[in-house]
C-alpha cells in the first residue's frame, strides 16, 4: 500500500460530554495500523495536564474498524469526555524489523513493500515527536546539554545572561514572587471591580484622616458606614435590621414592637414581647372541656382560637383545638362540636387531616363499664364523621356497650356495638385494647354496605362474654337478615369494600375473632397479621359463592397465628370465592372435648373456588381431629397446598362396644396399636353389640353431611369361619348409605369380611347364627378411635399438595369424593410423612360407598417419602389412573401399598421400598381389580429382582431348583405365577454324554413358582426333551411380580 502524507500519526479531541465514537484519523486523513496493540490512547484531565491516564483496550475503550478507519469508544468504568479534558490517539509502533532477507533466497515484494511502509510510518511517528520538541534557533550553533538530574533537582532551569547557554539557579527569588502573586490574587478576588477597590481606597482614606484627628469613635463610625455602603449599598436609619437574601444582596427591615400585629406586614420584624403578646390574646388554653364550655361568650371574639389540655381532666389524651364562632350555639355535640353553657357561642374542633384520639371525642381506656355507653358514641362519632381516629392506650381497656340488648325473635336496628357504613381509617395505639362489657353479646363492630376503603391497623379486641351464652336468633334491620345472638366477633363484615387489616389480635372470643358473612359482595379482604387466642374460632367465612352477593372475591391472609382455640382455627365456610393464605401457624386448636372426634379440623375451607395455602404450619398438641380440611363443590376449580407442616395428632380409644348381654363381651386394655382389644366371650345365638364413636380395624368415614353423630361411617373387618349353615349380620337403620348391601349380608363361606356401623348409640350391628356353625373372631379386632387424618380433601378437582411435613397422625392425607362429584387431578410432589398410626395415602378405598358414583381421576404422587407407618403407606381404590413415581417407604408395616376395587390404569415407578418389603398387597376380593391394572417398574423393595450364577444337576425330570427370597406378592396359583413372574437361564457350563440328551436350553419353569420360595429352570436337549440328572451350570435372572393381578 501507500501512505497517506499525515504529518504525525496523533490526533488530540477535546472532550463534549460523549464517550464517542473518536476516529483514529487526523484531519480528515485515516491513521493506519496494522495491530490494535499500535494505538496508545491517554486521557488527560485539562488541556494544560503535563501527565495523563494510559488506557487499556477493552477495560477502558473498544477500538473498531481498522486498519485505515479504526475509532475509538469509552467504555465503563471511563466516563464521558468532559468539555475541559483532552483524549489522545496516536499510533506508536515497536522498533524492530522481524523480515529475514538470506542471500540467494526467493524476493516477494509485498513482504519488501510491507517494511518500507513501517519505516514511513515510524519516521512519520518520529518527526511528530521532532517538531513538539525544544528547537534551537537556525543562526545558532549547537547548544550545550542539560545539567543532570541532580543539579536540577529542587532548582529551576535558567539561560546564562551573556552566552544564553542554560544554567542551574536556586528557587528562593521564585517564593517571594508566588508570595506576592498569591497576595494580588487574594486582592483581585476580593476587588475584581477596580471602581468598587477604588471606592474601598477612598474609604481607607477617610479612615486615615479620621485617625489623624484622633477620633477612634470617628473611625469606627467611618468604617462600618462606609462598610454597609460598599457591600449593600444600604443607608443605615433607625429601627432598621439587615437581612440578606443572598451572597451579594441585601435590605433593611423594619423593626416593630406591635402586640397585635396589626400591621400584618411581610417586612417587618416583631419584637419577642410582642410575639407573646399577640400568642396570649390569640390562643386561649383551658384544661378540660367542661372549662371550655364555661367561657363566657362575651368574652370571646369569633375565630379565636382556644387549646384545651385534655377532656376529662389535663393530661388525659383528649386535648384538642378549637375554633370559636358567636353568634348562638350550634349543633354541640360535646365532641366535634361544643357548645358554650350561656349557649352565645360556640366551638369547632380543627381537623387537619391526622388521626384524632378518641379520648378527645371523650372515650377513656380506664377499664370501667360506667364509661361503656360513652365511649361508644365517641366511637361512632368518629365513624359516621368520618374522621381517621385512634384508639387511646390507657390504665385499662376501652370497654363499650351494645345501643340495645340482643333479645331472642326481637327486632334490632344493627348486630353490632358499632356500625360502619362509610369510608373507615382507624388505628389501635400500642398498648390499647377494646373489649365488650359483660352481657353484651353482639358485635363490637358491624360492618355494612357502604364501608369502602375500610382501614384497620394495631388492632386488639377482648371479647369475652362467655358467662352467659344465649343461643337464639334475632332480626337485624340494616342487613333484613336474622342473627344468631352467641354468633358474635369482635369484627364482622356484612358488606364493605377494598378492606384492609393490618396486625389484629383478639383474645377470648366467643365465636371468631373476625366474621365475614356477606350479603352484599366484598370485593376484597386484605389481612396481614390476624392473631387469635383463646377465642372458639380465629377466622370465620360463612356465605354462597353461588349466591350472588353472599360471598368474599377475594380474600388474602397473611401472618395468621391461632392458639389454644376451642374450635378451628378458621373455618371458610362456602363464603370465599378466592382464598389465598400464606404461612398459617396454628397450635393446639380445636380444644372442645365434649365435641366428639371426628369434623374437629385446624383449618376447615369448604367449597371455594380457588384455594392457595402456602406453608401451612400446625402442631395439634396431641389434640384429636384433622389439620387441614378442604371440601369442595362442583363450582371448586384448583386447590393448591404448599409445604404443610401438621404434627402431633392425639390417638384417643373410647372402648364402648358393649352388648344386650353384657357377659359376652370384654374390652382387654393395653393391647393392640390402639390400647384396646375386643374380644367376644358369649354363647351360640345372637349377638348384638352397639358401638358409639369407635371403629374397629379401619378407618373411621365422615360423609361430611353434618355433624351429629350419625354421619360417622366406621369399617369393622372381621374373620369368620363358617363350618356349615349362613351367618347373618345386619346393620342399624340409621345407615343413609345408598348400596343396602352393606345393611345386611348373608355370610356362607369362611373369610374376612368388612362391615360398615355408624358412631350413634341407637345403631347396632347384629351377628345371627340360629343355623350356624363355626366362629366369629372378633378377638382379632383392635376397638380404636380414628382421629382423623392431618389433610382432608373432598369432591375436588385440580389439587395439588407440595412438600408436605406431616407427622404423628392417624392417617397423613385423605382424598375422596363423598359420593356426588369426581375428584379430579390430584397431585401430591415431594414430601415426608413420618409415624402415623394407620396410613400414609388413603385415597378413594373404602368399600362402603358406592363404586358406581365414588372415584379418583388422574392421581399423580412423585416423590413422597414415608416412614413409620402403621398399616399402609399407600391405601388406594377407585383410582382411575393414576402414576406413584419416586420416594421412599421405610419402616412401615410388611405390606406398604395396597389396592383396592375399582382401580383402574395404575403405573407405580421407582418407588424405593424398604429391604424385605412384602411390597404390594391387594384387596380381599381381588377380582375386583381387572388384569394388569396396576404396574409394578423399577421399585426396589417391591420387584424382586434377582440374578446369579448356580451350579448342580437337574432332577429326573430335568429341574435345576435355585432358592431366593420371597417376592414382593406371592402368586395364588401357577396361571398367575406365569403371568406376573418373569426369566431366564443361559447354560454356561455342561456334562456332555455321547448317549445324547444333552442341555442345551433353559427356560423358567412357573409350575411350582406359586411356592414364592424358589426359582426353578427346565433344561432342555436339542429334541426339546427334558435333561434328567444332568451336570449344570447356568447364569440366571428373575424378576417378579411386574403386574397385578390375575382374576
Amino acid at each position: 500500500m501507500t501512505i497517506s502524507a499525515v504529518t504525525e500519526p496523533r490526533v488530540v479531541y477535546t472532550g463534549s460530554g460523549t464517550s464517542g465514537p473518536f476516529a483514529v484519523s487526523r484531519d480528515g486523513t485515516a491513521i493506519t495500523f496494522d495491530s490494535n496493540s499500535h494505538i496508545k490512547v491517554t486521557r488527560f484531565a485539562s488541556a494544560t495536564a503535563v501527565t495523563g491516564t494510559l488506557l487499556v483496550e477493552n477495560t477502558d475503550y473498544t477500538l473498531t474498524g481498522g486498519p485505515d478507519n479504526g475509532s475509538i469508544t469509552l467504555i465503563s468504568p471511563q466516563t464521558a469526555l468532559l468539555s475541559s479534558e483532552r483524549l489522545v490517539i496516536e499510533r506508536v509502533q515497536p522498533k524492530s524489523q522481524g523480515l529475514n532477507l538470506t542471500t540467494g533466497g526467493s524476493f516477494d515484494s509485498s513482504d519488501i513493500e510491507a517494511r518500507l511502509d513501517r519505516l514511513t510510518e515510524m519516521v512519520a511517528e518520529a518527526s511528530g515527536r521532532g517538531d513538539r520538541a525544544f528547537k534551537i534557533h537556525f543562526s545558532d550553533s549547537a547548544m550545550q546539554m542539560l545539567p543532570p538530574k541532580s543539579e536540577l533537582a529542587g532548582n529551576v532551569l535558567g539561560f546564562d545572561a551573556s552566552t544564553g547557554e542554560p544554567v542551574v539557579g536556586t528557587l528562593d527569588g521564585v517564593a517571594s514572587i508566588v508570595t506576592s502573586l498569591a497576595e494580588i490574587a487574594i486582592v483581585a478576588a476580593a476587588d475584581a471591580d477596580i471602581a468598587t477597590l477604588a471606592a474601598s481606597i477612598s474609604a481607607l482614606q477617610t479612615v486615615a484622616d479620621a485617625v489623624d484627628d484622633g477620633s477612634i469613635a470617628t473611625v469606627v463610625a467611618a468604617i462600618a458606614t462606609d462598610a454597609i455602603e460598599a457591600l449593600g449599598g444600604l443607608t443605615p436609619a433607625a429601627n432598621k435590621i439587615p437581612m440578606f437574601s443572598g451572597a451579594d444582596t441585601a435590605s433593611l427591615l423594619t423593626f416593630v414592637d406591635e402586640d397585635n400585629m396589626a400591621s400584618d406586614s411581610a417586612t417587618s420584624v416583631p419584637s419577642q414581647q410582642s410575639v407573646k403578646a399577640y400568642v396570649d390574646a390569640t390562643f386561649l388554653y383551658v384544661d378540660t372541656v367542661a372549662d371550655l364550655k364555661a367561657l363566657g361568650s362575651s368574652l370571646l371574639a369569633s375565630g379565636k382560637t382556644i387549646k384545651t389540655k385534655g377532656y376529662h381532666a389535663a393530661a388525659d389524651g383528649g386535648g384538642a383545638t378549637y375554633t370559636y364562632t358567636s353568634g348562638g350555639a350550634g349543633s354541640g355535640n360535646d365532641m366535634t362540636i361544643i357548645d358554650t353553657t350561656d349557649a352565645g357561642g360556640h366551638f369547632d374542633m380543627v381537623l387537619d387531616g391526622k388521626r384524632v384520639s378518641l379520648a378527645a371525642f371523650g372515650g377513656r381506656s380506664s377499664g370501667n363499664a360506667a364509661h361503656a355507653t360513652a365511649n361508644r358514641t365517641a366511637w361512632q362519632t368518629a365513624i359516621d364523621l368520618e374522621i381517621p381516629h385512634f384508639i387511646p392506650k390507657g390504665t385499662g381497656n376501652y370497654i363499650i356497650d351494645a345501643p340495645e340488648a340482643l333479645t331472642s325473635s326481637g327486632t334490632h336496628a344493627q348486630s353490632g356495638a358499632v356500625v360502619v357504613d362509610v369510608p373507615f381509617d382507624c388505628e389501635f395505639e400500642r398498648g390499647a385494647v377494646v373489649g365488650l362489657a359483660d352481657d353484651q353479646y353482639t358485635h363490637i363492630m358491624q360492618v355494612i354496605d357502604g364501608a369502602d376503603d375500610f382501614r384497620l391497623k394495631n388492632a386488639k379486641f377482648d371479647h369475652n362474654y362467655a358467662s352467659n351464652f344465649l343461643a337464639a336468633s334475632c332480626t337485624i334491620s340494616n342487613i333484613s337478615q336474622t342473627h344468631l345472638i352467641n354468633q358474635a366477633s369482635p369484627v364482622c363484615f356484612n358488606g364493605g369494600s377494598k378492606i384492609k387489616i393490618k396486625d389484629f389480635e383478639c383474645e377470648d372470643s366467643v365465636y371468631g375473632a373476625i366474621q365475614t358473612n356477606p350479603y352484599t359482595q366484598i370485593d376484597l379482604i386484605d389481612i396481614d397479621g390476624l392473631v387469635a387466642d383463646g377465642c372458639l374460632a380465629g377466622l370465620i367465612c360463612n356465605g354462597d359463592v353461588t349466591t350472588s352477593g353472599r360471598y368474599v372475591r377475594q380474600m388474602s391472609v397473611r401472618g395468621f397465628k391461632a392458639k389454644d382455640t376451642i374450635t378451628e382455627a378458621m373455618d371458610i365456610n362456602r363464603g370465599v370465592y378466592e382464598l389465598t393464605l400464606h404461612e398459617p401457624n396454628c397450635v393446639n386448636c380445636y380444644t372442645f372435648a365434649d365435641h366428639g372426634e371426628f369434623h374437629k379440623e385446624v383449618i376447615d375451607i369448604q367449597d371455594c373456588v380457588r384455594v392457595n395455602v402456602n406453608n401451612p404450619v400446625m402442631d395439634l398438641n396431641r389434640q384429636s381431629g384433622t389439620g387441614l380440611r378442604i371440601k369442595a363443590s362442583n363450582d371448586t376449580r384448583e386447590i393448591s397446598v404448599t409445604s404443610p407442616n401438621i404434627a402431633n395428632a392425639k390417638l384417643v380409644t373410647k372402648q364402648n362396644m358393649i352388648s344386650t348381654a353384657t357377659g359376652d363381651w370384654t374390652v382387654e386394655t393395653g393391647v393392640g396399636i390402639s390400647g384396646g382389644v375386643l374380644t367376644w366371650t358369649g354363647t351360640s345365638g345372637d349377638v348384638d353389640a352397639q358401638q358409639t364413636q369407635n371403629t374397629a380395624l379401619g378407618v373411621a368415614y365422615d360423609l361430611g353431611t353434618s355433624d351429629s353423630e350419625t354421619t360417622k361411617a366406621f369399617i369393622v373387618e372381621v374373620p369368620v369361619t363358617v363350618t356349615s349353615g349362613t351367618l347373618f349380620v345386619s346393620l342399624g337403620t340409621g345407615s343413609n348409605l345408598t348400596n343396602s348391601s352393606y345393611r345386611s349380608i348373608a355370610i356362607t363361606a369362611s373369610g374376612r369380611y368388612s362391615f360398615v356401623v355408624f358412631g350413634d348409640d341407637g345403631d347396632t350391628i347384629t351377628f345371627r347364627g340360629a343355623t350356624f356353625t363355626g366362629s366369629v373372631d372378633l378377638s382379632k379386632v383392635n376397638v380404636q378411635e380414628n382421629v382423623g387424618a392431618l389433610i382432608v380433601i373432598q369432591n375436588t378437582q385440580n389439587v395439588t399438595i407440595t412438600n408436605p411435613l406431616l407427622r404423628s397422625g392417624s392417617n397423613a392425607i385423605q382424598i375422596y369424593d363423598l359420593g356426588n362429584d369426581t375428584c379430579d387431578n390430584i397431585s401430591i410432589d415431594g414430601g415426608i410423612i413420618d409415624s402415623m398410626v394407620l396410613d400414609g395415602v388413603s385415597i378413594a378405598c373404602h368399600s362402603n360407598i358406592n363404586s358406581g358414583v365414588q372415584k379418583v381421576t388422574n392421581l399423580n404422587i412423585s416423590d413422597l417419602s414415608m416412614k413409620s407407618i402403621g398399616r399402609y403407606e399407600y391405601d388406594i381404590g377407585r383410582v382411575e389412573g393414576g402414576v406413584i413415581s419416586g420416594g421412599r417407604l421405610e419402616r412401615g408395616t410388611d405390606v406398604e401399598m395396597r389396592f383396592h376395587a375399582g382401580c383402574t390404569d395404575i403405573l407405580v415407578h421407582g418407588v424405593n421400598g424398604k429391604n424385605g418389603s412384602n411390597g404390594i398387597a391387594l384387596d380381599v376380593d381381588k377380582n375386583g381389580i381387572d388384569t394388569e391394572e396396576v404396574e409394578i417398574l423399577h421399585c426396589p423393595g417391591f420387584v424382586s429382582s434377582l440374578s446369579g450364577v448356580d451350579t448342580g444337576t437337574t432332577s429326573g425330570s430335568g429341574k435345576a431348583v435355585v432358592s431366593r427370597g420371597a417376592c414382593s406378592y406371592a402368586a395364588v396359583d401357577a396361571t398367575e405365577a406365569a403371568a406376573v413372574y418373569g426369566g431366564y437361564a443361559i447354560i454356561i457350563g455342561a456334562t456332555f454324554t455321547a448317549s445324547g440328551n444333552n442341555p442345551l436350553n433353559a427356560g423358567l419353569d412357573t409350575t411350582n413358582s406359586v411356592a414364592n420360595s424358589d426359582i426353578r429352570y427346565l433344561l432342555t436337549d436339542e429334541t426339546g426333551a427334558a435333561c434328567s440328572s444332568k451336570a449344570y451350570t447356568v447364569r440366571w435372572w428373575f424378576e417378579g411380580p411386574t403386574k397385578f393381578p390375575v382374576p
